[in-house]
């Protein structure tokens, strides 16, 4: 028997939902410029935000949706 391949897209949708989109950064190596992508639902929910891209040289904590430390 085959082993499921998870990632393939199982189903999409289309939905009404605000994207705001901002940028973030110093723009020096350690924190780059990048975009962070927010949904909010129509009554004004934050629904999902991008996680900022990860630098390996970076000494700061990468912490989860809750502000919990992940550790590694």
């Amino acid at each position: 028997m085959k082993a499921a391949d998870f990632q393939k897209t199982k189903s999409a949708r289309v939905i009404q939902v605000i994207e705001t989109v901002s940028l973030a950064g110093d723009g020096t190596d350690a924190h780059p410029i990048y975009e962070i992508h927010q949904y909010w639902s129509l009554d004004g929910k934050l629904l999902a935000k991008s996680e900022p891209p990860i630098n390996p040289e970076a000494e700061e904590s990468i912490t989860d949706w809750c502000g919990n430390e992940v550790g590694e």
